[in-house]
């Protein structure tokens, strides 16, 4: 990722590049979630009571699918 931003830099083209640390398990993606959805939204021209509310859904998607992993892999 590191490589890529640069080349873009070094090439002028505009981009956004952020790095966090951490990998990708629900702690990071759920502290990313909406800035990630916020960008994505922006870059797509969506507006943001229509960002706001897929954010929204998503997150509830997603811990939902982990409860019901989690349950699961309890009942084994």
């Amino acid at each position: 990722a590191q490589a890529f931003h640069e080349l873009l830099k070094s090439r002028g083209i505009a981009h956004e590049f952020h790095i966090y640390p951490g990998g990708h398990d629900w702690d990071f993606v759920s502290k990313h979630m909406g800035a990630s959805m916020e960008f994505h939204s922006r870059a797509f021209g969506l507006n943001p009571s229509a960002a706001s509310e897929l954010i929204d859904w998503t997150l509830q998607s997603i811990k939902h699918e982990k409860s019901e992993r989690d349950i699961l892999a309890r009942l084994g």
